[in-house]
């Protein structure tokens, strides 16, 4: 199995980029995902502070995509 992971700001704004950046990686690779974790964080700015953020990691199958039961590959 391998990993992609996406980070996001929690803006509105930050989110449908990282939506876009998923769906069009998800279209470009045609991965089907076998396991999604979201979780939520601070990204620690030394003067600035902490940035609320989320972090997506899509697990999916190196090999690619697999056909569905019946489907000829």
């Amino acid at each position: 199995m391998r990993a992609q992971t996406f980070l996001a700001k929690m803006s509105l704004e930050s989110l449908r980029t990282m939506d876009e950046q998923i769906n069009n990686w998800m279209d470009r690779t045609k991965v089907r995902p076998k396991l999604i974790n979201q979780v939520f964080g601070y990204e620690h700015h030394h003067q600035e502070g902490e940035e609320p953020v989320m972090v997506i990691t899509v697990w999916y199958d190196a090999a690619g995509p697999r056909p569905e039961p019946g489907e000829v590959p």
